[in-house]
């Protein structure tokens, strides 16, 4: 099994509380420069750990339906019923069988809360799995693949330009994010590797480097065309400005990430399926309508940038991250740890041996009475 590398785990934990501040903020610079790169970042953080063996097919598939799928489902069931609860507080109409309908959606996987990224996560990883096998483990013949994968999600947005069952329009395209990443913690690129994230200071002037490129082209980008780079609603454009921003971004904040690396975060990093599950369905409306209404409405109006609007989002985002962090560790010691990707408790376990040996010393006086009757009616 692979050493998880301590900032990996870092850059995966402040990149989620990037994604619940944006999604709790206002559009405007900050949001774009954010949205350049965040999603393709954990698609580039999910190459860097990615580690082929000699593993059959089915032996990775089950893997990664234990990692993404399993606790996807369960995580988005109770989003739904959270999202149930909300509409019904306060007073929403919603459609006939709202659960039952949205359950089938969530088996479709199309777009359905912040959870739908990890299907695209899903099938990313096969596609990679399936390209790393016809490569013949060849790393430059696996970037040809992904620039071909890359391209087939262009394809794709320009011709159809619809949301696809399990998010492949965007796997297509996170493949050749995982494949930047995967390649720069390719043995082939180790003295790289190490070079640039071994130093703090050395990671650090890395993390400048490609961050000021990559403010530039977000911030041209921007200008230029009035959007960003959003992965949810298919917008790429322009392409020429996005994609090597996207890169840089990455590069930029795994680097940044290494340089304030310290195991804290990386722990809390563990909980990222539950954060980004509840923060959208659940919290921001509940801190906004019935924790904090009157802050509220005094910020609600207020421009993107403002002091007081910064402030009250940081208030949310801190608030909501203390809160289900402790969710998460009451899922993880609960008899149903699979929800959050997590193995039973030693504690159950060491109960389910006491139970079983219980059960095996009541059986084996059950056999031993059945032999002593048998034994006596011989005797008669």
């Amino acid at each position: 099994m692979m050493k998880r590398i301590e900032f990996i785990d870092v850059a995966k934990f402040l990149a989620m509380i990037l994604v619940i501040f944006t999604h709790a903020y206002k559009e405007g610079r900050f949001v774009n420069l954010v949205f350049s790169f965040h999603l393709p970042l954990f698609f580039f953080l999910n190459g860097m750990t990615l580690r082929f063996k000699d593993e059959p097919f089915q032996d990775f598939l089950i893997k990664k339906i234990k990692s993404y799928l399993i606790p996807t489902f369960f995580l988005g069931v109770l989003c739904i019923v959270s999202s149930y609860c909300m509409n019904s507080l306060n007073n929403v109409q919603m459609v006939n069988h709202y659960i039952l309908r949205n359950i089938i959606n969530l088996l479709k996987e199309e777009r359905m809360y912040a959870l739908w990224f990890v299907s695209a996560l899903f099938c990313s990883d096969l596609l990679i799995y399936a390209i790393h096998k016809i490569s013949f483990k060849n790393v430059i013949v696996m970037g040809v693949f992904a620039i071909c994968s890359l391209l087939i999600g262009f394809k794709l947005i320009d011709t159809v330009n619809v949301a696809i069952m399990w998010n492949l329009d965007v796997a297509f395209i996170g493949v050749f994010f995982v494949y930047i990443g995967y390649l720069f913690h390719h043995p082939l690129l180790d003295k790289i590797f190490h070079f640039t994230t071994d130093k703090r200071w050395i990671s650090l002037l890395f993390g400048i480097a490609f961050a000021i490129p990559a403010f530039y082209l977000a911030k041209i980008n921007y200008e230029t065309t009035n959007k960003h780079l959003e992965m949810f609603a298919r917008i790429y454009t322009e392409r020429i400005y996005t994609i090597p921003c996207a890169i840089l971004g990455s590069f930029a904040f795994t680097f940044f990430s290494r340089v304030i690396s310290n195991k804290f975060f990386a722990i809390l990093s563990k909980a990222n399926l539950v954060l980004l599950a509840f923060h959208q369905p659940l919290y921001i409306p509940l801190y906004r309508e019935y924790i904090f209404p009157k802050w509220w409405n005094q910020v609600s109006n207020l421009p993107a940038g403002d002091s007081k609007l910064i402030l009250y989002t940081l208030v949310l985002t801190i608030s909501f991250i203390v809160i289900f962090e402790g969710v998460y560790y009451l899922f993880k010691y609960s008899p149903f740890p699979f929800i959050v990707n997590e193995k039973y408790a030693s504690f159950y376990l060491r109960f389910l041996s006491f139970l079983k040996g219980k059960i095996d010393r009541i059986k084996k006086r059950i056999y031993q009475k059945k032999d002593e009757e048998s034994e006596e009616i011989k005797v008669e």
